[in-house]
């Protein structure tokens, strides 16, 4: 019982990954007047949300603008 109290305890703690890295912005510069509040990205892009709520979604290989959303209030 012991050994298979140890086991789950060594299975259990195995699943986890060793390293908690956490994703940080490189090298990012906003255009003036853009003040980011979230920060989330995909393969080849990544989107500032501002205080306006727009979405600003650029291309991570140059930076440049792709798209803006804005959304809408209720």
């Amino acid at each position: 019982m012991i050994i298979g109290f140890i086991t789950l305890i060594l299975m259990f703690v195995m699943r986890f990954p060793t390293s908690n890295q956490t994703n940080q912005l490189e090298n990012i510069t906003l255009p003036i007047g853009i003040s980011a509040t979230a920060y989330t990205k995909g393969d080849d892009w990544y989107a500032i949300i501002d205080e306006q709520n727009k979405i600003h979604i650029f291309n991570q290989s140059d930076n440049s603008l792709r798209q803006t959303i804005q959304i809408k209030s209720k």
